[in-house]
């Protein structure tokens, strides 16, 4: 009878033979406080995916919503919003993200290759660029 394979007993060979890469744990916590906790939940998202595991990236998926909806609430909260808060918030998000989701999820998830972040990185920007392009009146008006 063979044991079920844990995070200790999936070798580093074992997961370079079969080509897969993913984001790694770092990459996941960056995202998630340079740009929001779900652009981190979408770089565990796309790991998820990859290693097969699509009811899992559904799950996280759930979760990557209502933590940035709550904390969109917690940082309106304020009469105004306060960034290190929103901040703080963010870098909790990631650190569940890639703490718990990531390491439960994905086995063996440290022995993985890495994955360039170059896409994601671009794609992020573009969407923060959108965002302040068409909300620009309104920093201005403050």
């Amino acid at each position: 009878m063979e044991e079920e394979k844990t995070e200790e007993f999936i070798s580093k060979e074992d997961i370079e033979s079969n080509g897969i890469q993913i984001y790694s744990r770092l990459n996941i916590i960056a995202f998630s406080i340079l740009f929001s906790s779900i652009f981190g939940a979408a770089l565990l998202v796309s790991n998820l995916r990859a290693v097969g595991n699509k009811q899992a990236a559904k799950m996280v998926s759930l979760f990557a919503i209502l933590f940035f909806v709550a904390t969109l609430v917690i940082a309106m909260i304020p009469s105004r919003p306060n960034a290190l808060l929103t901040l703080a918030i963010n870098y909790i998000g990631g650190k569940i993200l890639a703490d718990h989701f990531q390491k439960t999820l994905i086995p063996g998830s440290l022995n993985y290759p890495k994955k360039s972040i170059a896409k994601p990185l671009i794609i992020s920007l573009l969407i923060c660029a959108v965002i302040i392009i068409f909300s620009w009146d309104s920093i201005l008006a403050r």
